[in-house]
């Protein structure tokens, strides 16, 4: 699994089909954010030490930690009511789908769509596919994201 790396854009760059602007502070994968460093097109933006980060969460989700954290909280709290059924006929993977287009259609300069670890909240996607999205759901859209972004880095080489 790839680490996920928060950079800060200094030249206009194109990742995963989405245009970023000078000044974005956008988290992508580190494959990703090496080639942006190496071309000049970004710079690491500082880490925050306070706080675990999105991938160490992924990461210690896949291993089952025993205390839950914030962010398990604010999942569990999303579950209780706040989604909505899935379209009837709808499969996995056309769920999936409509997850990642509508995380990539959120304005990332609106703070009120993510959490404080920069995630988009899941009521926020929900509303926008009309079914209930999880914070599983919402992870492995965004992994599979940054999968792209590398994917189409690699080829524009």
């Amino acid at each position: 699994m790839s680490k996920i790396k928060t950079i800060n854009i200094l030249r206009g760059v194109g990742i995963n089909g989405v245009m970023y602007q000078p000044g974005k502070t956008v988290r992508v994968s580190e494959e990703v954010a090496t080639q942006l460093l190496r071309t000049s097109k970004a710079e690491l933006a500082p880490e925050k030490k306070e706080s675990i980060s999105h991938a160490q969460k992924l990461e210690e989700k896949q291993e089952g930690p025993a205390a839950t954290t914030e962010h398990q909280d604010k999942v569990a709290a999303n579950k209780e009511g706040a989604g909505k059924p899935a379209p009837t006929g709808a499969t996995d993977e056309e769920k999936f789908v409509a997850v990642k287009e509508a995380i990539a259609s959120l304005d990332e300069d609106n703070k009120k769509l993510f959490n404080s670890e920069g995630e988009p909240l899941c009521n926020v996607l929900s509303d926008k596919v009309g079914f209930k999205v999880d914070g599983k759901l919402r992870d492995e859209a965004t992994l599979s994201i940054m999968a792209d972004a590398e994917e189409e880095e690699k080829v524009g080489e």
